[in-house]
C-alpha cells in the first residue's frame, strides 16, 4: 500500500519535534490537533495522556521519503 505524500503542516510538524528532541528548552505546544492526529493515524506519532511521543525513526524516514 502506498501511503500518500505529507502536508507542509505535517512536515513543519515533525522538523519542530525532531528540532525539539535536539534541544528541549521549555514544552514545545501543538496547536494543530488535526494535523497531529493524521501523523498518529500514519504511525509517527503516539498519543497518550501527557501529550504526543515522536517515532523518529519514522518521522525521519517519512521526511526522507517527501524530499524525494
Amino acid at each position: 500500500m502506498k501511503s500518500r505524500p505529507l502536508s507542509q503542516a505535517m512536515r513543519e510538524l515533525l522538523w519542530a519535534m525532531l528540532s525539539h528532541q535536539k534541544n528541549p528548552q521549555g514544552i514545545l505546544v501543538i496547536s494543530d490537533e488535526r494535523t497531529a492526529d493524521a501523523l498518529v493515524r500514519r504511525g509517527i506519532l503516539r498519543k497518550d495522556p501527557s501529550g504526543y511521543e515522536l517515532n523518529e525513526n519514522e518521522a525521519r524516514l517519512a521526511l526522507a521519503k517527501a524530499a524525494s
